[in-house]
């Protein structure tokens, strides 16, 4: 059964049909095809309206969601800001008419391209700036070591330990008496 549609119906059901075909599209990209369709430089909040009403969003949702679109504008490289909150799109544009645009916008937002010295006056850095420091981990980059009394004093300090260890054992069973002699501590106790 065919059924005759008023205008009223026909320009809600084509409503419907552009809704339902942009659900599954990104705000971003709706945005970017809201900007193509007018040809003209738009203000965001315009964009994002427009973007809205083919999305059939409402205003509650989407206010929720400007942030996050308006990040994305930021980022996709399709766009370009022309001046506070005019956007357009970089095909539109040269890449000189870019520059300047960006240039413009910094100057108006107080931005100077100069200011990358970091806090450091415009006098020359010198080698006298900087102290020399010596180099204490590795003995064999600065003077030459030789081998044989790097040995010879090893040697020297194991045999120090050594004795050491073989005086502390004998303590429990000799001692000392006044004139340095050795005393079996056993045969004093009887």
């Amino acid at each position: 059964m065919n059924r005759i549609f008023s205008r009223r119906e026909v320009r809600i059901l084509a409503n419907q049909t552009e809704q339902d075909k942009w659900q599954e599209v990104a705000l971003v990209d709706i945005s970017y095809e809201v900007l193509d369709r007018a040809s003209k430089t738009m203000n965001y909040k315009e964009i994002f309206k427009d973007a809205a009403n083919l999305k059939g969003l409402t205003d509650e949702e989407l206010m929720e969601l400007v942030p996050q679109v308006y990040t994305e504008m930021n980022l996709d490289g399709r766009f370009i800001c022309i001046s506070a909150g005019e956007w357009g799109l970089k095909k539109w544009y040269t890449t000189e008419a870019i520059e300047e645009s960006i240039e413009a916008l910094a100057r108006a937002k107080g931005i100077d391209d100069d200011d990358d010295d970091y806090g450091f006056d415009d006098e020359e850095i010198t080698d006298e700036d900087f102290t020399e420091i010596e180099d204490y981990d590795n003995p064999d980059e600065d003077e030459e070591v030789d081998d044989e009394e790097v040995e010879e004093e090893e040697d020297l300090e194991f045999e120090e330990e050594e004795d050491g260890e073989f005086e502390e054992e004998g303590d429990d069973e000799f001692a000392d008496d006044e004139e340095g002699d050795d005393v079996d501590e056993e045969d004093d106790d009887k």
